[in-house]
This record gives structure tokens, C-alpha cells and sequence, in this order.
């Protein structure tokens, strides 16, 4: 009965539920959302750059 249930787990797909169109507002918030963090990694990756010249060791 076991070696049933493990030979048969590996037969079986996963069901897939199908997916809901999303809604115009939806989508806009989510590329909002989206563009907000990217402009957000962007800001830190410049101001860390500008921190690391400014405190640089000159040799």
C-alpha cells in the first residue's frame, strides 16, 4: 500500500487554477508599485556611490 502511494505521488501534475484577468487599476497599481521600488534601489545605489567617493581614502 505504501509502495503505491510513493510510486504514484511522482504520476501525479499539480492542478492549476486558472487565472482571473486583473483589472486596469490593478494593473496600474501594480506597475506603480513596480517603478517606485525600482527608483527606490536606484536612489540608494547613487547615494551610496556618492557617500563611498566622498569618504574614499585618497593614496
Amino acid at each position: 500500500m505504501i509502495d503505491q502511494y510513493i510510486f504514484s505521488v511522482g504520476k501525479q501534475r499539480p492542478v492549476k487554477k486558472p487565472r482571473k484577468k486583473m483589472g486596469f487599476g490593478k494593473r496600474c497599481l501594480r506597475m506603480a508599485k513596480q517603478q517606485k521600488t525600482r527608483v527606490y534601489i536606484l536612489y540608494r545605489c547613487t547615494y551610496m556611490l556618492l557617500c563611498w567617493r566622498d569618504h574614499s581614502v585618497s593614496d
